[in-house]
């Protein structure tokens, strides 16, 4: 019995938004140790202003240390420990709404940071929408990558233009162009036989 070759193309698309997220998460994580700060010191009950005073050091350090390690080996920055690390303050020190607010934006962070992959292969076009959608063949009038940009026609209409990672794809463009005229075909002619 023969097992052919399944080919399987993956894109990573850039997600423009990751620097406007990052100062984002910045500003936020900084409005947590300057209120940790300022209530610590503002506090009647010692054992709280510990806490808020252990927490904005704990955050301010995660967060110090993330960024320094993003500047030496070129990681993407992920603030994720930061948030958690506030809401356990918060809610530790009574706080339980700022709390709330920081594991929403923990959830929001780690949304933010995950990588969008297209999965182009010989059944369908797996697309990273929410929620996830798989694109059939017989859906598409033409897909095309050029220049980092792969075009998604549908025959509904709707046109998708995605700007991909060099670095992820390696694809070559005129490999995965012929292998997407070569589905389209099949698709059409089996089509016209039903």
């Amino acid at each position: 019995m023969e097992n052919p070759e399944i080919k399987n193309f993956v894109f990573c698309l850039k997600n423009e938004k990751l620097k406007t997220y990052e100062k984002i998460s910045w500003i936020l994580i900084l409005l947590n140790i300057s209120i940790f700060l300022y209530l610590g010191l503002m506090f009647n009950n010692a054992a709280n202003a510990k806490w808020l005073f252990i927490g904005s050091a704990l955050v301010l350090f995660i967060s110090v240390y993330t960024f320094i390690r993003k500047k030496n080996k070129d990681l993407e920055l992920n603030y994720s420990s930061s948030f958690a690390v506030s809401a356990f303050i918060w809610f530790k020190t009574g706080f339980i709404w700022p709390g709330i607010i920081n594991i929403l934006l923990l959830v929001f962070e780690i949304i933010s940071k995950r990588k969008f992959e297209i999965v182009v292969n010989e059944s369908f076009i797996h697309y990273p929408s929410f929620p996830k959608k798989e694109i059939e063949w017989s859906e598409l009038t033409n897909i095309i990558l050029k220049d980092g940009i792969l075009t998604i026609d549908m025959k509904n209409n709707k046109l998708i233009q995605v700007n991909i990672e060099e670095s992820t794809s390696g694809v070559e463009e005129k490999y995965f162009n012929d292998f997407c005229k070569e589905r389209l075909t099949l698709t059409q002619n089996q089509s016209h036989r039903n």
